[in-house]
């Protein structure tokens, strides 16, 4: 992934692979979090396919569908593998706990790095080795045992 790539913006999808989307919200540029009826998750742009970083492009999502990610254990390798949507998670995390008065705000940088550990352990090493992209995640070097 180039520092400096610059994204084109991207229609709001209509379907995924978990059915008709009733609700899209814009994370970055070519980035989209969908929600169907039943479920959802992350739809990148063939764009943002193309930039994810290597430890990401081996991961194939539950979905089985390219580009989509679902929301319970795949939606941390979009969210890690480009630094503007980890901010812009975080964000949407933190308004909503401002708005729903809860003072303990969820580092979702954190939790990110768990879930990926916890189900995505080969993306998980690859990218505790990738020191480059640990400094654009502001993780600085990270000594976890992998």
């Amino acid at each position: 992934m180039s520092k400096n790539q610059v994204f084109q913006r991207t229609p709001q999808p209509t379907h995924s692979a978990w059915g008709h989307v009733v609700h899209a919200t814009e994370l970055a540029p070519g980035v989209w979090q969908v929600d169907t009826e039943g479920h959802g998750g992350i739809i990148l742009s063939p764009e943002r396919i193309a930039a994810l970083p290597e430890w990401a492009k081996r991961q194939t999502p539950w979905s089985r569908v390219a580009g989509q990610y679902e929301e319970d254990c795949d939606w941390v390798i979009p969210t890690l593998a480009f630094p503007e949507v980890l901010e812009a998670k975080q964000e949407r995390h933190n308004r909503f706990a401002r708005e729903n008065g809860i003072t303990s705000i969820l580092s979702i940088k954190n939790y990110a790095v768990k879930v990926l550990n916890e189900h995505h352990h080969s993306a998980y090493a690859a990218l505790m080795r990738d020191d480059e992209h640990l400094r654009a995640l502001g993780l600085g070097t990270v000594s976890i045992a992998v």
